[in-house]
């Protein structure tokens, strides 16, 4: 269990980087994004 935990949590870290990446980098041209408001 707890590797599966420690697993877990490092993958919601790495997948947040990547969300956060991702929303900075492409904020400027999604346009659903803007469809979802």
């Amino acid at each position: 269990p707890l590797d599966v935990s420690k697993s877990t949590a490092e993958i919601v870290v790495s997948y947040g980087k990547q969300l956060k990446e991702f929303t900075s980098a492409g904020h400027r041209h999604q346009p659903f994004l803007d469809d979802e408001r």
